[in-house]
């Protein structure tokens, strides 16, 4: 902006004045400092002289302090006391004197002290009542000294107080101290007076450094100013003495200059952008216009979302026009059911007060409702003749302004005709024309929007109607309970009378469920056969509305419509795979109860329904098919309960089992029959897969082991003869078995067997406690042709009390819950430490302790425990009481089965047996069931003996009454013993009269003895297709009496 450049000028006269104001101050500060210094060190001297005083009087206390507390221990009077300090006496250190006294205290009062004035024992008693005092420690006092200073009567004071050991008095000194404060506060007053005098000095000097600064500046200040406010001819006068601020003012001055220049260069360009602004202003002014407008049209889209009917949106619009257009009228013309156009009425919109339409507004109105296109109607003045012929006049005007005629639209259906009226004198330009276009147009396009919600809205609470329904019925699978919450749902949701719901059924329609409430019930499921509006709907498949059943001709004038008074009806079909499965239907008392809407509800609502009936249907077959499964499965598991052999008895050798199967069915099998009269023949095996058809197989292979048995041939062939029909009859892979395979001898106690790759048995030594496990090679029935691989029997020789412990791979395989098997090692520790317990705790140990090791994780296999004892006693002995003699009865004839007993054999056996527990309960027990028994019996050679005795006293048995006699038939006693007598061959007593035998002779076992059956041949291709029709019937067969139940 500026052309020149000011050059250094050199210091001015001004600069030097201000270089010596520096260094007067700088000389000022360094005389003044000296001065503060010498004032500061005397100062510090007096107050050392003070504590050296203060320092004396606290070791004249000390010195003092012993001959005060001597002199009042010997009770010597305060004054004499005082006086023999030497009163008033001088500071040995400071000359000054010392004021001795005495005081109280309790009281901090002075009792004794000459030269203490009033004044002075007051400022002391009210110091120490305050406690205004400084302790000190020193050295040759007891205890700390009190002291403080005060001025009193002019006069500076120094006071010292100690306590006297084991008196209630306290010594103390007054001390002068006022010319060493006098001179210190002298002191004070000059240093404070210098530090005052060296800052006015100072303030003196700044004044004048400023002023000579600031002289100049502010001229040019003034100048700046004067630029600022557009006087570019003011010029800056400085004197010559200056250098540095001449230079800055013709600076100044010179920029003044330009400044002018360029002021007048503005003024010349600013009359050419007037002219533009003036243009764009009149732009500025159209687009703000375009602004209120669009403004206008979004609050008014904001408010007309909010409203929720169609009329309220049209008001708001139209209330909106009139507003920001300064209109007088505006109407809305709507087409009536003749087509005319008329005008409706809008709360806060009055219609004008005039008479009817004119020929002019008529053909404007229909030309703009028929075209779809804007029509206007020029401005006329109103007189009172033409007040009856122009179009809706206002009598407050004398003109009206030009008339809009604007079509009011949603998408393509036409609405009416909104007619804008504007003040007289006033035109619609184009611009508003097209404003109120396009505001009517977005009034349009919420309108259809309002409309899509309202059907939305409809459609999504028909939905939420049919989904809550349809979580209430789809849970539920009983066919009454489905069909009852139906029938509620649908009055509810339809807000019927009476609702109902009809099954077909043979062909005919019969209602299943209606709600209560309805007269004659029973007339309309009657009628409803041949009701025909029913008949229709189910032979048309579609849902019926009938608004007024009295003008229904096909509602008969009697019957149950009539008699209920119902007038509406709508009912829908229930359709599955394109059939009419039933009928959803409902009642109402009023007229015109029910919409299309509600057609097309009551439709979704009976699509719900056919699946739900669906649902349930398929539930009852479903559990139909399950209760006959589990009928069979029943049937079945009894028949294998039965088939495997809990207990078996012959001579010496006794038999025991357990099985716990993992299914339903179990895939493993054991049995033990007879051969003979000295031989009995023993199978426990294991089909490869599990549950009905693996149980199915078990049937079949315990069969063909029976029946080739009877042959008496060695057990490998046996196990030949069974694989070569396993090959022959299973035709699919997977299925085998494996078996073990054994024929005891009860007179030598010799075992023969062979293993088709089955688990081999344990063998205890009764006589050494020892535990070997028999060994034998073979793989399992059903993979090999015994043309390739040939079985082989071995045999050991069993003593009297050994057992031979056969099982399944259910116990080996089992495992822990971290996979760890039970294993061979485990099970042979087990049956060494229980072999020696009875046979039927031992198979129960065994299983229990699976189960502990398993931890209860869920086994896969079934298990299989079985013990062969081959017993010294051939007889049974055993304890058990009243309450638990029935599992004892059972096992009895469990034993028993072997042999060829009839029913009535077998009835009588158990009547004996129990009468025999019963004597012993009654005669002596004393009627107690927790009181133990023993039992004995004996199963050999044909014969069956059992001995019962009890702990009591006995009765004589010869003199029970007959209750054959007539005159014994009332009498309680006599009747179990004479029905023993009747069942069994023989029946004894001991002496006492508390024991009691009886035996009974048993027919031939079912097996023929081993004479009869050598040189026997069986079919090596031995069907077993046979075994398993008959099991399938026995499946289906009756479950058979069991005759143990008595």
């Amino acid at each position: 902006m500026f052309k020149h450049s000011p050059s250094r000028a050199p210091l001015s006269k001004r600069a030097n004045s201000i270089l010596f104001v520096i260094v007067t101050m700088t000389c000022a500060l360094l005389i003044t400092c000296g001065l503060a210094y010498s004032v500061t060190v005397k100062l510090t001297i007096q107050k050392e002289s003070i504590d050296l005083a203060i320092t004396g009087a606290l070791e004249t206390v000390a010195n003092s302090y012993r001959h005060v507390a001597q002199g009042l221990h010997r009770n010597h009077s305060e004054s004499e006391i005082l006086q023999t300090l030497g009163y008033p006496f001088n500071d040995s250190k400071t000359g000054k004197t010392i004021l001795p006294f005495l005081l109280d205290s309790s009281t901090n009062s002075i009792t004794e002290g000459k030269g203490i004035t009033d004044k002075i024992s007051l400022v002391i008693e009210k110091n120490l009542n305050e406690n205004k005092i400084i302790r000190r420690e020193i050295s040759g006092a007891p205890n700390p000294v009190g002291i403080f200073v005060k001025k009193i009567e002019k006069r500076w004071w120094l006071i010292t107080i100690i306590p006297i050991e084991s008196s209630d008095r306290s010594f103390g000194t007054a001390r002068d101290i006022s010319d060493n404060m006098l001179q210190a506060l002298r002191l004070q007053q000059q240093l404070v007076g210098l530090l005052i005098l060296s800052y006015a000095f100072f303030l003196a000097l700044l004044v004048m450094l400023m002023k000579i600064i600031t002289s100049p500046v502010k001229s040019l200040t003034e100048a700046a100013e004067k630029y600022a406010h557009g006087d570019f001819d003011h010029h800056v006068e400085v004197p010559n003495t200056m250098s540095e601020i001449q230079v800055l003012a013709n600076a100044f001055n010179r920029m003044g200059t330009d400044l002018k220049a360029h002021r007048d260069h503005l003024q010349a360009n600013s009359r050419e952008l007037e002219i533009a602004n003036i243009v764009r202003g009149e732009a500025l002014e159209k687009l703000s216009r375009k602004n209120r407008e669009l403004s206008a049209m979004i609050e008014t889209s904001m408010l007309a979302n909010q409203l929720a009917l169609p009329e309220q949106i049209i008001e708001l619009t139209s209330k909106r026009l009139r507003d920001d257009l300064h209109l007088t009228y505006v109407v809305l013309y709507v087409p009536t059911e003749n087509g005319e156009l008329q005008p409706r009425r809008m709360p806060g919109l009055p219609l004008p007060v005039g008479g009817r339409i004119s020929e002019q507004a008529a053909e404007a109105l229909k030309r703009c409702f028929d075209t779809r296109s804007p029509q206007r109607l020029s401005q006329q003045k109103l007189t009172s003749d033409s007040n009856k012929s122009l179009a809706l006049a206002d009598s407050s005007f004398s003109y009206f302004g030009e008339r809009l005629y604007l079509p009011l639209e949603i998408d393509t259906l036409r609405i009416g005709v909104l007619e804008l009226i504007s003040q007289p004198g006033q035109t619609f330009d184009k611009e508003t024309e097209s404003f109120c276009r396009h505001f009517l147009h977005q009034m349009g396009i919420i309108l259809k929007n309002k409309a899509l919600f309202h059907e939305t809205s409809q459609r999504t609470t028909e939905l939420e109607k049919i989904n809550q329904v349809s979580r209430a019925i789809s849970g539920k699978l009983n066919m009454a309970n489905l069909l009852e919450d139906v029938v509620e749902h649908t009055q509810k949701t339809m807000n019927a009378r009476c609702a109902f719901i009809g099954i077909m059924e043979n062909n005919k329609l019969v209602i299943r469920h209606i709600t209560p409430g309805a007269n004659d019930v029973d007339l309309w499921k009657e009628e409803i056969v041949e009701d025909r509006i029913m008949g229709e709907l189910i032979r048309h498949g579609h849902s019926v509305l009938i608004n007024d059943l009295d003008q229904d001709m096909r509602v008969p004038s009697k019957g149950f419509i009539r008699k209920n008074r119902f007038r509406s009806f709508i009912g829908s079909p229930i359709m599955h795979e394109e059939n009419v499965v039933g009928l959803l239907a409902g009642f109402s008392h009023e007229p015109f109860a029910f919409t299309s809407s509600d057609i097309h509800f009551l439709g979704l609502l009976a699509s719900q329904v056919s699946i739900a009936l669906s649902n349930a249907r398929m539930y009852e077959e479903i559990g139909a098919q399950a209760r006959r499964r589990q009928d069979q499965l029943t049937v079945a598991q009894k028949l294998q309960r039965d088939r495997m052999p809990s207990f078996f008895k012959q001579d010496i050798a006794a038999f025991t089992s357990e099985l716990k199967p993992a299914y339903e069915l179990a895939g493993d099998f054991c049995d033990i029959f007879s051969l003979g009269r000295n031989t009995i023949a023993v199978v426990v095996g294991d089909v490869a897969n599990k549950g009905v058809a693996a149980s199915l197989m078990t049937f079949s292979l315990l069969s063909m082991f029976r029946n080739i048995a009877k042959t008496h041939r060695p057990p490998c062939e046996i196990m030949d003869s069974i694989n070569t029909s396993l090959i022959s009859q299973i035709k699919e892979d997977g299925w085998f078995a494996t078996a073990f395979y054994a024929r005891f001898n009860t007179s030598n106690g010799v075992l023969t067997y062979s293993s088709a790759g089955h688990e081999m048995p344990m063998w205890y030594h009764a006589d050494t406690g020892e535990v070997d496990m028999l060994e034998s090679t073979g793989y399992p029935l059903g993979i090999f042709d015994s043309d390739q691989f040939r079985y082989e029997t071995r045999e050991i020789a069993m003593k009297q009390g050994d057992r031979i412990v056969f099982y399944t791979d259910g116990i080996t395989d089992a495992t822990d819950m971290n996979s760890n098997r039970f294993g061979h090692t485990k099970l042979r520790n087990l049956v060494k430490s229980l072999g020696s317990i009875h046979a039927e705790k031992l198979t129960s140990a065994v299983i229990e302790d699976v189960e502990k090791f398993t931890g209860g994780k869920e086994q896969r296999d079934d298990i299989i425990v079985a013990v062969l004892e081959y017993q010294r006693d051939p007889w049974v002995h055993t304890k058990t009481t009243f309450k638990n003699s029935g599992d004892l009865v059972n096992e009895i004839l469990n034993a028993i089965k072997p042999y060829n007993l009839d029913q009535q054999m077998t009835y009588g056996i158990r009547l004996a047996v129990d009468e025999a527990f019963a004597n012993a309960w009654r005669h002596g027990l004393d009627l107690k069931d927790d009181i133990f028994f023993d039992v004995s019996y004996l199963i050999s050679d044909g014969i069956f003996k059992l001995r019962v005795k009890d702990p009591g006293s006995g009765f004589d048995h010869e003199s029970l009454p007959d209750p054959t006699v007539p005159e014994n038939l009332f009498k309680t006693s006599g009747r179990g013993v004479f029905l023993i007598r009747q069942m069994m061959d023989e029946v004894e007593f001991n002496e006492l009269g508390n024991e009691i035998t009886i035996t009974k002779i048993l027919p031939p076992a079912s097996e023929t003895d081993e004479g009869a059956l050598e040189g026997s041949e069986i079919d090596p291709d031995y069907d077993m297709s046979e075994h398993q029709d008959s099991l399938r019937k026995a499946l289906k067969a009756v479950e058979p009496v069991d005759f143990g139940k008595g």
